[in-house]
């Protein structure tokens, strides 16, 4: 279903906000700065969601003030961590319907012209503006992996599938075996190789393994 756009009938306009392995840094920051880090659910979507409502806030009073408005401009933002039915958006098809990365329904994989398959979503923020005088949608991206790294992430993602369907898995993380064999996935495509998430950064991302943050921390 459409995502609700404050009665504009489609004209209002939507972020789709992600993170490379930039990211990651800015988090440990954020995480050493934390009193009882431990108390967290989920440290990395409490930093994104910290780090995002910021700045769509800023972003919407900016916006209010420079129309004239006192308030400031309304917003919804919808996260790729709320799994509530009237909340759930699919956020590959936001990158791919934004013409911001190329997606392989092969192997459920987004892959950007810049970071390759080391991105991630965090949030799609729906805002009552316009969005009509912005260009047309965008074209959808050619295909940006090569049919031997296709070959070989289709391979790739047929193992970690079958390696999964053999272990009971809990939505707090998967164990680091499992987690090694869909990063493989992601290490078949070429492109933005050099933008690939470190090894904690990225075993963290699957597993969920705090003693990794401590790790980085200490």
């Amino acid at each position: 279903a459409p995502l609700p756009d404050f009665g504009r009938s489609g004209d209002a306009l939507a972020i789709l906000v992600g993170n490379s392995r930039a990211m990651w840094p800015a988090f440990l920051r954020w995480l050493k700065a934390q009193k009882d880090p431990d108390a967290l659910s989920d440290p990395v979507d409490t930093f994104a969601a910290e780090a995002i409502c910021g700045a769509v806030g800023r972003f919407a009073a900016a916006s209010a003030a420079a129309a004239g408005r006192k308030a400031a401009v309304a917003h919804d933002s919808f996260w790729a961590s709320d799994m509530t039915p009237a909340r759930l958006v699919d956020m590959n098809r936001a990158a791919r319907v934004a013409g911001v990365c190329y997606f392989s329904d092969a192997m459920f994989l987004s892959v950007h012209p810049t970071f390759g398959a080391w991105v991630a979503f965090r949030a799609v923020v729906v805002l009552d503006l316009p969005a009509s005088h912005l260009r047309g949608p965008p074209a959808p991206l050619p295909p940006l992996l090569s049919d031997d790294e296709a070959a070989a992430a289709k391979a790739a993602f047929d193992e970690a599938l079958r390696a999964s369907a053999a272990e009971e898995l809990r939505v707090d993380g998967m164990p680091r075996h499992l987690a090694h064999k869909w990063a493989a996935m992601r290490d078949c495509v070429r492109r933005g190789r050099e933008h690939r998430y470190g090894a904690r950064q990225s075993e963290y991302h699957y597993t969920k393994d705090r003693s990794l943050l401590a790790a980085e921390l200490a």
